[in-house]
């Protein structure tokens, strides 16, 4: 398999492509590249760039043949509101929400949320978000960058939401049935998912009076607050993207 490379470059067709410090680091220490080495560099806009490696010293230099305008982004833009959850889960949402095709991840801090992070931790986060995104989206074939927001609270979530309909998925509205009984949402889906110990009844009511929330079950069991966001993402992509 060839190696997939996300650069910070925009990428033209007539121009060799040198790469940062960190990318150089990658493309030698990590997948152990040479000179004359295939490899196919992304610049998260849309499509990918087969080329070589011309050189690796004294800086890596890459010789592109043209650009390549595949499509594997899924035609249903979703939006995913993740209720914070502590690092380890947080991430592996990040990581399987990008190969699920999501097109925007919020985190958001809930009165149940265990991970409270200050500015500062804040910043961490989502740097270190953004790097499982574009590690994702190289490994699962994706060709456009999804947008990973920092944690918000919520009066800082309505300008961040887009238009179509908003879900929102709770233990507790297992009498409304499921995602089958809806109608295709369009172009445009929000998905909202609680973190550890679920949603607190006023911020469901609060987002479903204010927001324009629909409440959904997701059947007998309780699921963790990973499970549940990359259950949901999935079973939208099955329904209404490409995952069929």
């Amino acid at each position: 398999m060839i190696p997939r490379l996300l650069v910070a470059t925009p990428l033209h067709p007539d121009l060799p492509v040198t790469l940062n410090r960190e990318e150089e680091r990658y493309l030698l220490k990590v997948l152990r590249l040479d000179a004359g080495a295939p490899v196919v560099l992304l610049d998260g806009t849309g499509g990918e760039w087969p080329g070589e490696v011309a050189a690796v010293r004294p800086r890596v230099l890459i010789h592109l043949s043209g650009h390549r305008p595949v499509a594997r982004e899924s035609p249903l833009a979703i939006t995913l509101v993740a209720g914070l959850a502590r690092s380890a889960p947080m991430e592996w949402v990040i990581q399987k929400a990008v190969e699920l095709g999501v097109a925007t991840v919020v985190p958001l801090v809930t009165r149940r949320s265990v991970s409270r992070p200050d500015a500062r931790q804040a910043a961490n986060k989502l740097e270190r978000w953004q790097r499982i995104a574009r590690e994702a989206v190289e490994q699962c074939g994706r060709t456009r960058l999804p947008l990973i927001h920092p944690p918000v609270a919520w009066p800082e979530l309505p300008p961040l939401l887009p238009g179509g309909p908003r879900l929102l998925f709770w233990e507790e509205a297992r009498e409304n049935g499921g995602l089958g009984r809806l109608p295709a949402p369009g172009p445009t889906l929000t998905l909202l998912t609680g973190p550890e110990g679920g949603l607190d009844p006023a911020e469901v009511a609060a987002a479903r009076d204010g927001l324009g929330f629909v409440t959904v079950g997701l059947g007998p069991r309780i699921l963790r607050a990973e499970t549940a966001a990359i259950t949901v993402l999935a079973m939208a992509q099955t329904l209404w993207g490409d995952l069929a």
